[in-house]
């Protein structure tokens, strides 16, 4: 299997680590290296599975990130993760619920008061989020919308906003 046939070559449970060329571009970025392939180098640790990454990049694209990153001998396998067993992915999940539910709480109405009425879609798209993960996604797009209708500063007050409740749910 291949990067380019569609099909992945690992599982959520692959481990990566940074090789010493991996090191290097963070000190001195290669060119052509995004900020998402950097701010995804930066996180491969050899300790986190692709299972823990798929938050800090955007929606579809972790599977690219990583064949772009070992493509460029930045990161190579080191193994899998053990799975978790049935009683800890429970937890896990309902930690996730619940942070999820809280998130939601602490957004409610920001949207309304920075975009007035066209405010409500983006209410109700938070409110819609089936994960964490979705949730982020959902508030990447609504800061760009507030970016560009609002200008730098309504998106400033967000990213304010949101920055602590994520710091909080990374924990």
């Amino acid at each position: 299997m291949n990067a380019g046939d569609g099909m992945r070559e690992f599982d959520e449970l692959t481990v990566f680590e940074r090789t010493e060329t991996g090191d290097a571009a963070l000190a001195a970025p290669p060119p052509g290296l995004d900020r998402a392939s950097l701010r995804l180098l930066t996180l491969i640790d050899g300790q986190r599975s692709l299972a823990d990454l798929p938050r800090f990049a955007r929606a579809g694209e972790l599977d690219r990130l990583v064949t772009l990153l070992r493509g460029r001998g930045l990161v190579a396998l080191r193994g899998k993760a053990a799975r978790p067993d049935a009683l800890a992915r429970r937890q896990r999940l309902a930690a996730e619920r619940t942070m999820l539910d809280q998130l939601k709480r602490e957004l409610r109405g920001v949207f309304v008061r920075e975009l007035g009425h066209a405010g409500e879609v983006w209410e109700a798209r938070v409110q819609d989020c089936v994960s964490i993960e979705v949730l982020r996604q959902v508030l990447r797009e609504a800061i760009d919308v507030l970016y560009y209708r609002g200008g730098g500063e309504p998106a400033r007050r967000v990213v304010a906003l949101v920055k602590p409740l994520f710091r909080q749910s990374d924990r």
